[in-house]
């Protein structure tokens, strides 16, 4: 296999692998770190994946990886939120 062919299948492979691993990360294992000049999260802790960076997290949400959660617009910039269920324990601040 020369080395054109083998990077599509890797790069197929570990999409996959990430996939799987981001599959049913619920709201109230994300946190908003609040590192942003305003204290706007520029990144989230994933537990058992560590610090993720915003865009990242964003696509993940827009893809449908991860349960509760759901993006919104502020100023042209996308964050990630809890859905509203009622309980403030589970909010993404």
């Amino acid at each position: 296999m020369s080395e054109s062919q083998a990077k599509p299948r890797l790069a197929f492979i570990t999409n996959k692998l990430i996939m799987r691993a981001f599959d049913m990360a619920k709201a109230s294992s994300i946190s908003g770190n609040a590192d942003g000049t305003n204290g706007e999260n520029q990144s989230y802790t994933v537990q058992g994946r560590g610090t993720v960076c915003r865009s990242q997290l964003v696509r993940e949400v827009n893809n449908g990886l991860h349960q509760g959660v759901h993006t919104v617009e502020v100023n042209g910039v996308e964050y990630v939120r809890a859905n509203p269920n009622g309980s403030r324990s589970d909010n993404i601040d």
